[in-house]
């Protein structure tokens, strides 16, 4: 149907051939010239897709290595490669984790060398909520399984090309050399959303407890706390407060000054907290100073406002969010991010920032790594509307 839709009027012969993929041979094993795919996916965490004894020994044939919680459906990638000569091609739809997830690198390693491509929807394609890609990949020459390059780079660089993120080369210092990045934990969350008290329950208690951010409260350079609800736990609350005497200890790290970086975002959105009276809620980031000069905080929100700091993330971790088109960097990776060059720019598009002078402030700090105009333009278009939709609160 799809290929008379296009122009194809030709009847080609179909066979159908019902097997078992992950341990019977392949018609054509090895000789194939295409093989296109929507594999079934097939998490190992739980439910009906864990995969039984047979598919957990054919997996690990496949792999030539225990699969673990490999995606069936990369598992299913790495077998249509060896099914295809060389120089044969292969697509197959996979779940978009496959891009950076620890549980993907096994498949990342195995078919590497032969990708060429990657395909990112801008729009949901199923009905199961989850986001999809397609690599492309063209079998070469003296293809084999066991191969150990580090070959995630060359993954996410092309997903980035294949959303439209502008190619960039930051180097400046990283964000290491002035600041410490640090999150909690699953188990911090829950303890701390047990203590969550609404504001004006108790006036007198509620001046002394410092107010709970979560990933929704903040935008770029603009806490929402008190105009936006915040969801903990299943709970909302319209401005939620962290009742510190039911923690099992201070946390002392959440009661310092800080910059909040908030995760799964289009852009880089960080709120400043120059008198450490916000708590982060797992899993925002807190990036601590290691001087302890106040306008250090400035500075390092400015940082992190800066367009090219989201475009080097967004090239760093494409496609490894939940969603296509959103950023998620781990406390680590933020850690090396690369600081303006230009120190005078740096503190002009701070001071603006500090003023509301938003727009302002995304010019300035973009100059301020030493681009070129042509370079400084294309970070600007790609990150200005990403901006003004965060700021709308849509992702």
């Amino acid at each position: 149907m799809w290929a008379q839709q296009h122009g194809l009027d030709e009847t080609l012969p179909v066979t159908l051939v019902v097997g078992d993929a992950l341990n019977d041979s392949w018609p054509e094993d090895g000789r194939l010239d295409v093989v296109v795919g929507n594999p079934p996916f097939g998490g190992q965490l739980a439910g009906a897709t864990i995969r039984d004894q047979a598919a957990v020994a054919g997996a690990a044939r496949i792999l030539g290595r225990p699969a673990g919680y490999t995606d069936t459906s990369g598992v299913l990638l790495v077998r249509a490669l060896d099914a295809v000569r060389a120089g044969g091609s292969v697509v197959f739809v996979q779940p978009l984790s496959v891009l950076g997830t620890r549980d993907g690198s096994t498949v990342r390693d195995l078919v590497g060398d032969a990708l060429e491509s990657i395909w990112i929807p801008d729009a949901q394609l199923f009905d199961a909520a989850v986001s999809v890609c397609a690599p492309v990949l063209r079998k070469p020459q003296g293809y084999g399984v066991q191969r150990s390059s580090d070959v995630i780079p060359s993954w996410t660089e092309l997903a980035a090309d294949a959303m439209g993120v502008p190619p960039l080369r930051l180097t400046g210092e990283p964000l290491s050399s002035m600041a410490d990045c640090t999150a909690g934990f699953r188990h911090e969350f829950y303890e701390v959303a047990a203590a969550v008290v609404e504001h004006g329950s108790d006036s007198e208690r509620d001046a002394t407890l410092p107010r709970l951010v979560t990933v929704g409260l903040i935008d770029p350079a603009r806490l929402l706390w008190g105009t936006r609800p915040a969801k903990v736990a299943g709970a909302t609350f319209a401005r939620p407060l962290v009742d510190v005497a039911k923690l099992s200890k201070p946390f002392l790290l959440r009661r310092l000054p800080k910059v909040l970086v908030a995760t799964q975002t289009r852009v880089i959105e960080a709120v400043a907290d120059h008198d450490g009276t916000l708590w982060p809620s797992v899993p925002v980031i807190s990036v601590l100073p290691i001087d302890s000069d106040p306008e250090i905080i400035d500075l390092l929100l400015a940082a992190l406002f800066a367009p090219p700091a989201s475009v080097w993330a967004a090239r760093l971790a494409a496609g490894t969010a939940r969603s296509p088109g959103a950023i998620r960097l781990s406390a680590t990776q933020l850690e090396n991010l690369p600081l303006p060059s230009d120190h005078d720019r740096w503190a002009e598009g701070s001071r603006q920032l500090r003023e509301g002078e938003w727009d302002a402030a995304a010019v300035t700090l973009t100059g301020a790594y030493g681009l070129g105009p042509e370079a400084e333009q294309a970070v600007l278009n790609w990150w200005i509307p990403r901006s003004v939709r965060a700021r709308k609160g849509t992702v």
